[in-house]
């Protein structure tokens, strides 16, 4: 995945994480507007497409604090990235994430809701960022959790795929870098789209640990 951004930093990282937080069972990943989920998880895993978890921002950033004015490190990369910094610049911007499970099985709904129960319990994220050459820089950050909710489209159901819809919405406070030069971190088995509604529409599609 290629990262040119602090946001590119923490998709990977969140993406790596609710992977690990929903791993007692198995489903289909994708990264997308709920509203297109289907139609890229058709593309990427044919017609049976479920369990698919969707990944997407909520809402876009915002501004928590702004420190940059006597904020001025630099951390260089490890060799494998030679010449090529991470500024951390100061500002706090918190971002937000909906989780949808697409399901027609009512265990998988239920592990579904045990994984966030456990993870609502345990309500932080860790992000170890040696994977981006910063030794000793895990960052550990609290998630504001809103309500599960039932989004199942009961009419929909009935005229078209029998499924069920459930989601939350999580926030994050985090830190924010300026990515000098793009660089590659290790793959993810989630494929990632943009919201164009075409099979020109993969952003990048990674499969790996």
């Amino acid at each position: 995945m290629q990262i040119k951004t602090a946001f590119d930093v923490y998709d990977y990282y969140v993406l790596s994480e609710l992977k690990k937080k929903h791993g007692s069972f198995q489903a289909n990943w994708t990264f997308a507007p709920p509203e297109l989920a289907f139609r890229f998880a058709k593309t990427e895993f044919g017609e049976n497409i479920f369990p698919l978890i969707n990944i997407f921002y909520s809402e876009d950033p915002k501004l928590v604090s702004d420190m940059s004015n006597v904020a001025n490190f630099y951390l260089d990369l490890d060799a494998s990235m030679t010449d090529e910094l991470v500024h951390f610049n100061g500002m706090t911007v918190r971002i937000s994430f909906q989780v949808d499970l697409f399901t027609n099985n009512k265990e998988e709904a239920n592990l579904f809701f045990q994984d966030y129960f456990k993870f609502h319990a345990k309500n932080f994220m860790e992000f170890k960022m040696d994977d981006l050459g910063i030794p000793e820089s895990t960052k550990k950050y609290e998630v504001i959790f809103e309500e599960l909710a039932d989004n199942s489209n009961l009419d929909q159901m009935f005229e078209q795929t029998m499924y069920f819809r459930h989601s939350y919405v999580f926030h994050l406070n985090v830190l924010m870098m300026d990515v000098k030069t793009p660089f590659e971190l290790e793959s993810i088995d989630v494929t990632v789209y943009n919201s164009q509604i075409d099979d020109a529409a993969i952003l990048y599609q990674e499969s790996g640990v």
